[in-house]
C-alpha cells in the first residue's frame, strides 16, 4: 500500500471511531452521519490504488478489526475465544491483503 493510501486508511479508521463511538453515546447523530460520509471520500482513493476487490477487503477487515479493539478495551465488551480467533484471522487476513502477489 502506497504511503497516501496508508493515511487514507488511518483517516478512515479515525473517522470511523469517531462516529461509531457517538453513534454509541447517541450524541450528535447528524454530525456523525455528515462525518461518517467523508469516509467514502477516502475510500475511493485506496479502492483506485488496490482495486474495488482488495482495497474494499482491506478497509473492511481493518476496521473490524480497530473496533474491536475499541469496544473491547474501551467499552469493556466481552469476546468469546472463538470470537478472538476470528478477529486474529481477520489480522492475518489484512497481512496477507497487503502483500504483493506473486508467481
Amino acid at each position: 500500500m502506497d504511503f497516501k493510501s496508508l493515511i487514507y486508511l488511518v483517516l478512515i479508521l479515525v473517522i470511523e471511531v469517531i462516529t461509531l463511538v457517538m453513534f454509541k453515546f447517541k450524541n450528535n447523530m447528524i454530525f456523525s452521519i455528515l462525518l461518517y460520509s467523508l469516509i467514502g471520500y477516502f475510500l475511493r482513493d485506496i479502492i483506485n490504488d488496490k482495486g474495488l476487490t482488495i482495497g474494499h477487503a482491506f478497509y473492511d477487515f481493518s476496521s473490524v478489526i480497530i473496533i474491536s479493539l475499541v469496544g473491547i478495551f474501551y467499552f469493556k465488551e466481552k469476546v468469546s475465544k472463538r470470537q478472538i480467533l476470528g478477529l486474529l484471522l481477520g489480522v492475518v487476513s489484512v497481512y496477507l491483503l497487503d502483500k504483493p502477489h506473486s508467481h
